[in-house]
């Protein structure tokens, strides 16, 4: 019974393994996490198999007695008592391994973002703001800077008013951005997309409403503003717009 224990929990944390080097090997790994948090996973990857090495190998164990001895520790080694128990303890772990597995292309798009509402401005500064806004009066929201960009956007949306901005995401809409208006909005991952937020920068052309909702596009347009709930944010106005496939890096760090 020992062995069999210990042999599935090899398997399993092997499982984990496998999937940390397939979603290394395909570029997927930042469609779960913020890359900041990469070093964490290398680790994990080369841990999880030397702990699965260890329990497959040692599954040949035959007694909690043996098990005792060979880690020279008082007991602790506990083991599901039923059938029952042990799909339940193991299911915990395998449901997840195989959503990971299934899942690895999964990416969020609006219905995440309407029950985490999206936020037209972002308010931690980048260290390199002044540089940024010094360099011309075309903006372009680059991947590795975008929440910084926004952020410069919009504390400055007077001095900037009647540049041109470039962005590049997916249509949102709500029941609040509609018509004429959108937002072209990313997802912001802090450490993984458990806490990830959406951000963007509303969009207004009488043509927006043909594009449909989560399409990627790039829309280059003439920095205005728009009142929104009280509070004036970027608008931009005049875009010309095109389609796009979805990027390899859905998603921009905070």
């Amino acid at each position: 019974m020992i062995a069999t224990h210990d042999f599935i929990r090899g398997i399993i944390l092997a499982g984990y393994a496998l999937l940390f080097y397939k979603l290394l090997i395909h570029a997927k790994l930042d469609h779960f996490i913020a890359p900041k948090m990469f070093i964490y996973i290398y680790f994990a990857f080369f841990a999880f198999l030397l702990l699965s090495s260890l329990l497959i190998a040692g599954s040949r164990r035959n007694s909690v007695e043996q098990a005792r001895q060979d880690c020279d520790c008082e007991g602790g080694h506990y083991y599901p008592s039923s059938l029952l128990a042990s799909i339940s303890v193991y299911a915990l772990f395998t449901i997840p391994l195989a959503v990971g597995f299934l899942f690895s292309d999964h990416v969020l798009h609006s219905d995440s973002a309407e029950n985490r509402s999206i936020q037209l401005s972002y308010n931690k500064p980048p260290e390199s703001s002044q540089l940024l806004l010094g360099e011309s009066r075309e903006i372009i929201l680059h991947d590795d800077h975008f929440l910084g960009s926004l952020y410069l956007i919009n504390q400055h949306q007077q001095k900037l008013q009647g540049s041109v901005i470039e962005v590049k995401g997916f249509i949102y809409r709500d029941s609040h951005i509609k018509g004429d208006f959108a937002a072209i909005a990313r997802f912001g991952l802090s450490c993984c997309t458990a806490d990830a937020s959406v951000y963007g920068i509303l969009i207004a052309d009488p043509e927006i409403e043909s594009i449909e909702r989560d399409t990627w596009v790039i829309a280059k347009g003439t920095l205005s503003q728009a009142n929104v709930s009280g509070k004036l944010v970027p608008l931009l106005i005049h875009p010309v717009i095109h389609v796009i496939e979805m990027p390899k890096r859905p998603y921009v760090s905070e």
